[in-house]
Formats: structure tokens, sequence, C-alpha cells
């Protein structure tokens, strides 16, 4: 064929596409590439532009009309471009006329989506669109979004036969990484029955988690952007949105736009920050938040004293932080001696240093016990693992050059830095891996 023929578009519809042939005559094997000819806001797209043809091979192109242009006004025009095709090494090239017959304004929208990725949220954007009007009377567009949080700065465009403009959009700092926006471009000028054609390109944004945690009846994940987002149950404000509505999707939780981890318990959670600083939120009805008020916060409330935390750690109603220089300060109820005080119900609201040799490298903790691995390859436990409930911390003195710790409620887990695994708990559903369900009293 030396032409290609797309077909009328209809009013409010979208054109069909078309195929082409090529075939290699020849008896050796060809490289070759197709090309559009006109570079920006062509009408076409081609659907497998290059490719290598054998002796006597035969390929087939789609010639496809770009999907969002609408026809908006019952008046003829033609939107032409040309095809060309090239084999490697040959000034020659193959020119093939594409024509579409199309009637009156034709809105041509460049991009089919915007895309924002983690790097870009939490911040107020703008980016452009490039929109043009390829039929042959003038038009004027009208800006409108299914999200609150995208916005336009101007709110109409109006565009001439053949002109091309850059329309701005912007998006607001909540706009959620999970959420998928829709701006509509319609005319005021024409109608196609009852309704205005219009062109609909969608909002995407990307925002990666880097730690997940769940409380009794919601979850809550960090971001890599910074922000925080909570679904479930809101009781006392465990979603940190300032409401107390339960969600079943995400929502942002305010005023957070820095964290780095989080940790989750029962009713309330905390968010360690960049700046070092920890924040929490949800229900506070024994100190969790580090302060002498015990009432519930809709929203996030720093934690005093802890400036510079590097790690958080949380039992069941309490909290402890480690610092860059290795100590560690908790705070809440000493229940089961979380607060490494030994077995009382004394509520600690500040934030308070526990004994503890040498400079800590991790934390791990359990409902009602917490474990801190040493610079030096040692470990320390306090509240309840067996039952009983010590003093104030002990050292774990059974294993040497401890690389890694984890309390849980079923038990107590070391792995040494040749590594081999060590347990020690109730081990009444085997979770040791002993071979048995007896207690294992000492590390194994």
């Amino acid at each position: 064929s030396q032409s290609i023929e797309i077909g009328e578009v209809a009013c409010g519809g979208q054109a069909r596409s078309s195929t082409l042939s090529l075939r290699n005559a020849g008896s050796s094997a060809v490289p070759w590439a197709a090309t559009l000819g006109k570079e920006s806001l062509s009408p076409y797209l081609i659907s497998n532009p290059s490719g290598v043809l054998a002796p006597g091979e035969t390929v087939t192109l789609d010639i496809i009309p770009r999907l969002v242009e609408r026809t908006l006004q019952p008046t003829t025009d033609s939107l032409a471009d040309r095809l060309l095709v090239r084999a490697a090494g040959s000034q020659q090239q193959l020119e093939i006329a594409i024509d579409q017959t199309a009637k009156g304004a034709v809105l041509a929208v460049e991009a089919t989506a915007l895309q924002f990725d983690e790097a870009q949220l939490g911040r107020a954007l703008t980016r452009t669109v490039l929109v043009g009007n390829r039929g042959n009377a003038a038009a004027t567009y009208m800006l409108t979004s299914d999200s609150e949080d995208v916005t336009f700065p101007e709110r109409e465009v109006r565009l001439e036969p053949g002109e091309t403009r850059e329309v701005p959009v912007q998006i607001s700092p909540s706009l959620l990484g999970t959420e998928h926006a829709k701006i509509m471009f319609a005319t005021r000028d024409f109608t196609c029955g009852s309704e205005p054609p219009a062109v609909a390109i969608e909002v995407r944004t990307t925002d990666t988690a880097v730690d997940v945690v769940a409380g009794k009846y919601s979850v809550c994940a960090a971001l890599a952007s910074g922000r925080v987002v909570c679904w479930g149950a809101n009781d006392y404000g465990q979603l940190g949105d300032g409401t107390l509505n339960p969600s079943s999707k995400p929502v942002t939780v305010k005023g957070i736009e820095d964290a780095v981890s989080l940790i989750s318990t029962t009713l309330y959670t905390c968010a360690l920050r960049k700046s070092g600083k920890v924040s929490c939120w949800g229900k506070n009805e024994y100190g969790e938040f580090g302060t002498t008020a015990v009432t519930e916060s809709w929203v996030p409330v720093g934690v005093p004293g802890n400036e510079y935390a590097v790690e958080l750690a949380g039992g069941l109603h309490s909290s402890c932080a480690r610092n860059a220089a290795g100590e560690v300060r908790c705070w809440g109820l000493e229940f089961a001696g979380g607060l490494g005080r030994g077995a009382s119900r004394r509520v600690t609201p500040t934030p308070t240093l526990v004994p503890l040799p040498g400079p800590v490298v991790r934390l791990s903790a359990s409902v009602t016990a917490m474990c801190a691995m040493t610079e030096a390859g040692g470990a320390h436990c306090w509240g309840s693992i067996f039952g009983d409930v010590p003093p104030g911390p002990f050292a774990v003195n059974s294993v040497p050059n401890i690389a890694f710790i984890r309390i849980l409620q079923a038990g107590l887990f070391v792995a040494d830095k040749s590594g081999d695994v060590w347990c020690a708990g109730p081990n009444d559903l085997g979770i040791c891996g002993t071979g048995t369900t007896e207690e294992v009293s000492r590390l194994t």
C-alpha cells in the first residue's frame, strides 16, 4: 500500500486501528525501522516499530490512533501523517501516507497518565500536560478532576485549530501513594447527545512501604516518602488522621513527613523520625506517649527525651528507644517488668534510662519482655520470659558472641556469630525445634 485510511471518527468515539504488511522480497535478512513523520503529538502510534525480516518473511504493523482522541464537532477535517520505513544501511525509505477523516475540534492529549514517585510525594507539585486541537474548529475545554487533591491554575483552556499548549496540573501533599485520580478535559462548545465529550487521564502515584506494623485492629505503614498511612479500626485515634472514623483503605497520618520505622502494640502506634524524635498516637492509658497526660490522641504527639533515637521497640503498654550512643530509655506501664525495674504496675510516663553494661546495638520486644544486644556480643533481657519477673535486666550468658536476638511471647531466640540458633521458652507447640514440646528453661 502507498496509503492507509484510518476511517471516520464518530462524535465522541475513537478511531479504529489499521494494519500494514511489510515483506522482505530479497535474499538476505534485513533490519528495518518504522517512524512517524510528526515527532510531537502525532495522531498515531506504531505497535512494533522495528525488527529484522528474514528472506520472504512478512511482518504486520498496527497503526493505532491515540486512544485519547475525541471528536467534538460535526465538521470534516483530515488528520494526515506519514509512515517512514527504512532498511538498515539503506539511503532509501518507503513513505506511506496515513489519513484519518475526523469531524470538528479534536482534542489531543500527549499523556494518558501523570506519574508521581515517592520522592515527589508529601509536597505540593505542579506538572504540565501537553494538549492540542487537531481539528478545524476552535474549542474551549474545561478541566475538572474527581479528586480534591488535584487542582488547576487554569480551569478553562481555549484552543484554536492546530494550537498546542502546556496545561499546568497541581497535586496536594495529601495525595495518597495508593490513590488514583482522573483529570477530565471537556468542551462546553459542543455536545454529543446529552453529555459533552471528554478526555480523561489518570494521576498515578507510587510510594513504597519501608515498614509495616499491626496493632489489635489496625495496621500502619511507613512509606519511602516519609509519610505514614494507617487503616482499620479507629476507636481511639489509632489511624492518626485527626478523626475517630474507621477506614477500609489507607489514610494519611497527620503531621509526619519523615518516618523511618514504626512500632504498634494493641491500640497505639509510635513512629521513629529521621530527626531522631519519636511521635505516638492512639490510646494513651498508661503513659505510652511519654508524658504525664493519659488521654488518647487522634494525631501524633511528640515523646519528650528521645531527640536522638535510632531504634524503637514496644511491649504491651510500654516502649523503649535506643539512641546513637547505645543508651536505652523506656516509658509507660511497668507491666511484668517491661521497664526493667521488676514486677510492679507503676506508671513511668517519662523516658527513663535502663542500666545496661556497654552500648546497645539492637532491641527486641514481646508483650511482656524486652531484650537488648550489646556491642560486645552479649545480651540482657528484662520482664517476664518464663513467668518469673527478675528485679532488673539479666544477662544472657549461655551463648557467647551473639549476632542476633529476638524475644517473642512464645520464647527467646538467639543466633550466634557462627550461625547457630538457640531457643528458650515454654515450647508447648514445639516452637524451639528441639523435637519435643517440653519446656526449654535454658537457651538450647
